[in-house]
């Protein structure tokens, strides 16, 4: 039960890349909505079962690629039919943590892919490696499963969206200001008092919503937090405040001392940050690929004026900086018992998702599926340069800075949780203010506590 509760606990932490999309959920449909532009519709004709047929589907969005996407398919398949199960997301984890441990799950579901690994011991999903390997060979990206792999290599789901981490660029304000799209560190603190002499910032993220900083994570990972993984988070022989990584916090209380946010940062939501960055009233703005309605198809988007870039990097780091954060962070997951007729379906849509036709539903919305396609749908200027970084990036994919520690102590969240969550309240803190440079040592003494709590719990289990 405590393991449980815990998992609930951790919902907004552990959900790094959380939605798919940001509509609010809807009712129960057996109706999806369509893509929003017109796509030739290239869905098999095949497998059509000739009694009619209901899959289940669980999601936070009854308007998810995963609908959109089976709306094209049943344009071949009329009778197969698909039941949206849509959940409120505050509540979604709790639900599906109880329909895993009670095998009252649907027939397919997503969620986020570390989840999957999590839930191993229930026996409630079908393992995938398989199907994986073979049905699927050679069609994923790399990196699509980095983060879906339990320890000894089984995968428990399908992916979703190769997701990044990065900023949205207002390519017209950089233009208007005549400002040069920041490429180091010295470039953001220029570029910060030059927007600030204009009334402008050059960051609009806020606090309020804890997730949506995840972008600034990445900074630990070019300050060598990975190369450094085993001596912070598994023997400690290393504390975070006196590694390298612990500069990334440095550097971003630099970049708030330099009016590089808003001076109300911590009272501003997502949502808000949006509007401001729809606004032209921050140049920049750092959010996962998969929160990006309202933004892609905006019209500045179509007026080409907003590109997606991993950031800055630093010429002082000894670290490599060519990396980023690309993953498959969230999956469909299948019921372990589903019937033979239902399998076959989802494998048979699965086999259309991952192929020109799929890929060219989603692609719609900015999101792009981890294969190799060819893109015939019309797409805006910044979903092409969220395709070019997600498959053409030469940048290594890594996982963030928090995975680091989560591996280290067996993927257990009851242990990982007290420390994670502080990570993000001292990142958080950090660029709102509410973390100086002469709270921090107090504050980096505090996470080393956690840490070697974390420790000493994981060395209780074994």
């Amino acid at each position: 039960m405590k393991k449980s509760i815990a998992l609930v606990l951790s919902i907004v932490m552990l959900l790094v890349l959380a939605v798919g999309c940001t509509q609010t959920p809807a009712a129960t449909s057996n109706a999806p909505a369509t893509s929003t532009a017109p796509v030739e519709s290239t869905a098999p004709a095949t497998s059509a079962p000739a009694q009619e047929v209901t899959i289940t589907y669980q999601t936070v969005s009854a308007t998810d690629m995963f609908t959109k996407g089976f709306a094209e398919y049943q344009k071949t398949h009329p009778n197969v039919k698909l039941e949206v199960q849509a959940s409120d997301a505050q509540q979604y984890n709790a639900k599906v943590i109880a329909e895993a441990q009670t095998k009252t799950m649907p027939d397919v579901m997503w969620w986020q892919a570390k989840q999957y690994v999590g839930a191993e011991s229930t026996g409630a999903f079908l393992e995938t490696t398989d199907l994986i390997n073979t049905q699927f060979k050679d069609r994923f990206v790399d990196g699509t499963f980095s983060m879906a792999k339990s320890s000894d290599g089984k995968i428990f789901c399908l992916p979703c969206e190769m997701q990044i981490q990065g900023f949205l660029v207002n390519t017209a304000l950089f233009q208007k200001y005549n400002v040069a799209i920041p490429q180091t560190f010295d470039d953001l603190l220029a570029a910060a008092k030059t927007f600030k002499d204009n009334g402008v910032t050059l960051f609009g993220n806020g606090t309020k919503d804890q997730w949506p900083t995840w972008g600034w994570y990445h900074w630990f990972e070019l300050w060598g937090v990975n190369e450094n993984k085993d001596a912070i988070y598994k023997d400690h022989s290393m504390k975070f405040a006196d590694s390298d990584a612990a500069t990334a916090l440095k550097k971003m209380i630099e970049l708030y001392n330099a009016g590089a946010f808003p001076v109300d940062d911590s009272t501003i939501t997502y949502e808000q940050t949006k509007t401001l960055f729809l606004d032209q009233k921050c140049a920049m703005m750092t959010t996962s690929t998969d929160w990006l309605t309202g933004i892609v198809g905006s019209d500045l988007d179509k007026a080409g004026s907003i590109q997606y870039n991993f950031g800055a990097t630093f010429a002082d780091s000894k670290y490599d900086q060519n990396t980023c954060v690309k993953m498959m962070g969230n999956g469909y997951g299948i019921r372990a018992d589903i019937t033979d007729e239902k399998k076959a379906i989802l494998l048979d849509y699965f086999d259309w998702f991952y192929g020109n036709g799929g890929a060219n539903i989603a692609i719609l919305d900015g999101l792009v599926l981890p294969v190799k396609f060819d893109v015939t749908a019309t797409i805006t200027p910044l979903t092409q340069s969220i395709l070019d970084l997600t498959l053409k990036t030469t940048r290594t994919g890594i996982i963030t800075t928090d995975y680091a520690a989560y591996d280290m102590w067996g993927d257990n969240v009851d242990i990982w949780l007290e420390s994670g969550q502080y990570l993000a309240t001292m990142v958080n803190g950090c660029i709102d203010g509410s973390i100086s440079s002469s709270d921090l040592p107090d504050a980096l003494a505090h996470y080393d506590g956690l840490i070697d709590n974390a420790i000493k719990a994981y060395a209780a289990l074994k």
